[in-house]
């Protein structure tokens, strides 16, 4: 397969990691970037990539839950940046994924 097929990817990946590491600092938030550094690992090591979409989402929608649950001020903080991050993901490298075969 022609490397230039996962530019998009990498692209999106990037983007999403610079994301996660301008989260707040916390539990949930080390969550969002364990699960994007797994993916981002899953993806390097040609693994199914899948289950690895599926903790990052997962992760994500626990940080949703965190922010509703409480800490005000820190949602206001970050609201933009989760829900940008949630757009990347969702918009760019879901659909990258899908553009080659995988079935997230």
């Amino acid at each position: 397969m022609n490397p230039d097929v996962f530019a998009g990817i990498v692209v999106a990946l990037a983007r999403v990691t610079v994301m996660g590491e301008r989260l707040l600092d916390g539990d949930v938030e080390g969550h969002v970037r364990r699960s994007i550094d797994d993916f981002a690992g899953a993806f390097a090591r040609h693994e199914a990539l899948e289950p690895a979409v599926e903790r990052m989402r997962g992760s994500i929608l626990m940080l949703h839950g965190s922010r509703r649950a409480g800490r005000r001020r820190a949602y206001e903080h970050d609201k933009i940046l989760i829900g940008e991050l949630d757009r990347t993901i969702e918009e760019r490298l879901l659909p990258e994924l899908r553009k080659i075969g995988f079935g997230v």
